[in-house]
């Protein structure tokens, strides 16, 4: 008899404050399953007044299904995986106790209630670790930048990306979030503002949830310094490849972006993303947004160092490897 799950649940949150990176990544790890032959289906938490446009929502999801907030399921649950931030962590582990159902929770940040297993990219503080030792689940705990999920698009581009700064003149891709709840794109312009004749083509990508009033403000300052702005572009993959430097926020843009072998710098949404990036910069794989001049003003063979640097960092497997998590879960 098949021990193939028959339902694999998604509690994720998409909204204008968090933005879109829980559930892009969350639909990415679905979209893969299901080439495998498991079945997903999303529930998207948070306060009705602040959820995405379901248009957006629609725009990352496609075809899989979803409902918001509190909807019944439509068939029955074999686990659980959860994408929250921390305020709403705990209350998903603990709905996934009393339904008696294992859950798997990505970057978890509540020691004092455990679900049945955690990935992360990075324990920020090692308590998640000490948490799950003292605990006896060592075993439940999975960490590490190999678990980046890799989009398969972004896979097929690493051959296709030709290596960044040959030209003199850097392209430039400007993409803050899904949502940029803090309009740090105006911010972005301004700190490219000083090195425009060192640059060539500037690219400003708006998320799907960004507003009309951040988006007019954005458009008008990059006119006068005749950068160009799209957005939720369907060929971002491609614009993300095929640009020298990317100025991005410190979420899954930036491990892909690192992935490609381009030159990243980083301007954080949240404090979060500060000190997920800050071994990154460490590394001299990426440098922040206010130190872009570092890479405006390197030489050629600088720029491909500090490329190869960052291609190493990210190898692309993370896809497996949390199916192997799952599949183990899910099958107990």
């Amino acid at each position: 008899m098949s021990t193939q799950p028959s339902l694999l649940l998604f509690l994720v949150e998409a909204s204008i404050k968090v933005g879109t990176g829980h559930l892009r990544r969350c639909a990415t790890l679905a979209r893969h399953l299901e080439t495998l032959g498991w079945q997903t289906e999303f529930q998207i938490l948070g306060h009705p007044s602040e959820l995405l446009p379901q248009a957006a929502l629609t725009d990352i999801l496609g075809d899989l299904p979803w409902h918001a907030c509190n909807s019944p399921v439509s068939r029955p649950v074999k686990a659980v995986i959860i994408d929250l931030t921390p305020a709403l962590q705990k209350e998903a582990v603990a709905w996934c106790r009393d339904q008696k159902l294992p859950c798997l929770a990505l970057d978890y940040l509540q020691p004092d209630l455990l679900p049945d297993e955690v990935v992360t990219l990075r324990d920020l503080n090692g308590q998640m670790q000490e948490a799950f030792a003292r605990a006896k689940r060592p075993q439940a705990y999975h960490e590490g930048v190999g678990y980046a999920m890799m989009r398969p698009s972004i896979l097929q581009q690493q051959a296709l990306a030709p290596l960044p700064g040959q030209n003199g003149l850097l392209d430039v891709l400007v993409t803050l979030g899904g949502a940029d709840p803090k309009g740090l794109t105006l911010e972005a312009i301004d700190l490219l503002r000083p090195w425009r004749n060192r640059l060539d083509q500037v690219m400003i990508v708006l998320g799907p949830g960004v507003g009309n009033e951040l988006e007019t403000q954005v458009r008008h300052q990059a006119a006068q310094l005749n950068f160009k702005t799209v957005k939720a572009p369907a060929n971002f993959d491609e614009l993300l490849s095929h640009t020298d430097l990317v100025l991005c926020n410190g979420g899954g843009t930036v491990l892909e972006a690192l992935f490609l072998g381009r030159l990243v710098a980083v301007l954080p949404q949240t404090d979060a993303e500060t000190a997920f990036s800050a071994p990154f910069c460490e590394q001299q794989a990426c440098v922040w947004a206010r130190e872009i001049g570092q890479i405006i003003e390197t030489t050629e063979q600088e720029r491909l160092e500090f490329a190869r640097r960052a291609a190493s960092i990210v190898a692309g497997n993370g896809l497996a490897r949390l199916t192997g998590v799952i599949s183990s879960l899910a099958n107990l």
